[in-house]
């Protein structure tokens, strides 16, 4: 951290410095008697690196001394897209919007209106420059406001942050006069998603091929198995999945209530082209208890609401990675959300568009298209270091994302 070494604390002049340490010196200088660094603690795919925030500031005639230690977290593995509450691919102007969970843009990132981010925000360039992403990653708060790039709103010459309340701080508000306080605003260098290929152990699993359809209905059994029908123009077929030892059986049903195995170690995958249509078979109640997947090259419309049966996934008995019951939307054109204030799910698509208010429960990986207020709410069984997802939802490369700082 040597370039902070002539860094002014106050912005005014002063003769206050900031060292941050990293290592037994920074700036030429050794750590201050009696401060130590613990070490560099690594588990699995995280890291806690330790430093230490030593500022001096001088008054007339007195200098103050603040010496503050805390660690910097941070993530370099794999990750599903869904590790993210909302992950935008390219420039993104958001308004109207309210997310808690790590936000990730992969362009220039507006705020506008009403929007409140409570958790990291990162921003990257441009993977490659086209019409949806002409932008280096930035910041502007407001349309035509003046812009801000991630060092601008982090601790600088004239914003020196180093208590709790600056580092760590609440939510992102672009309502927000003044200094705007910011979790974690970082630059993040993943370039794109990478298609899971079977070589994860989320991926593993046996592929059923369906026939084609346009409509899909899901719904839960009394005993918690997940009823599934499969519509194409004239005919319909039904289908129940269940967990058996961790394993997703599934079995096609005949009209007379027999059953036909078709795997006992299912994919949880439902493959298709065209435009499909998803609802729920009973209204007002759970629809997903299984791990499962929608994909298709078309449009796909989710008309109703759509929940899981795991329905206290908003408190923190629903971190248990083993909890079955996250429902991945995977589209090549569009999710469109219709007659629904609800929705648990990870959205995977160039857009997600809906016209009313909504309520996400899940993660959304795509551009914000609608008219309605929205407040995504990440699943934290998605959230690091859990990464339970939905099956066929895409795995970014390795690279340092999910950074936040704790102080002591």
């Amino acid at each position: 951290m040597d370039t902070w070494c002539n860094r002014n604390p106050d912005g005014r002049g002063g003769q206050g410095r900031i060292r941050v340490y990293f290592t037994a010196t920074a700036c030429g200088q050794r750590l201050p008697a009696g401060v130590t660094l613990p070490a560099v603690i690594t588990d699995g795919e995280q890291t806690s690196v330790p430093f230490v925030v030593y500022a001096t500031a001088q008054a007339a005639s007195s200098k103050s001394v603040s010496i503050r230690t805390g660690r910097l977290n941070y993530v370099t593995s794999t990750v599903p897209l869904s590790a993210y509450a909302l992950n935008t691919p390219g420039d993104a102007t958001l308004k109207n919007l309210s997310v808690q969970g790590p936000v990730h843009v992969a362009g220039h990132l507006t705020l506008s209106g009403t929007v409140t981010l409570q958790g990291p925000v990162s921003v990257a360039d441009c993977a490659f420059v086209t019409a949806g992403c002409q932008g280096e990653g930035g910041v502007t708060l407001g349309v035509g406001a003046a812009k801000f790039t991630p060092g601008a709103m982090v601790p600088s010459p004239t914003a020196l942050c180093t208590d709790a309340a600056c580092l760590i701080g609440g939510p992102l508000n672009s309502r927000a006069s003044g200094d705007v306080p910011v979790a974690a605003l970082v630059v993040s260098h993943g370039k794109g998603p990478k298609v899971c290929n079977g070589a994860a152990p989320q991926c593993v699993g046996d592929t059923v091929t369906f026939a084609p359809f346009s409509a899909v209905k899901l719904g839960v059994e009394g005993g918690g198995s997940e009823q599934i029908q499969l519509c194409n123009a004239s005919t319909c077929q039904t289908y129940l999945a269940s967990v058996v030892d961790g394993n997703t059986t599934l079995n096609q049903l005949n009209a007379d209530g027999s059953g036909v195995p078709l795997s006992s170690n299912w994919d949880g995958i439902m493959r298709t082209t065209g435009d499909v249509t998803l609802s729920p078979l009973k209204v007002n109640q759970p629809s997903v208890a299984v791990n499962l997947s929608v994909a298709t090259t078309g449009v796909l419309t989710v008309n109703g609401e759509i929940t899981d049966a795991a329905s206290n996934c908003a408190e923190v008995a629903c971190v248990d990675g083993n909890t079955p019951g996250i429902l991945g939307l995977i589209s090549d054109a569009r999710v469109t959300v219709l007659n629904a204030a609800r929705l648990h799910a990870s959205v995977v698509a160039p857009i997600l568009s809906y016209s009313s208010d909504l309520t996400l429960l899940g993660s959304v990986s795509a551009q914000l298209s609608g008219t309605g207020n929205v407040r995504i709410q990440h699943d934290p069984r998605l959230a690091v270091p859990h990464e339970y997802q939905a099956t066929a939802v895409p795995l970014l490369p390795p690279a340092v994302r999910m950074v936040n700082v704790a102080l002591d």
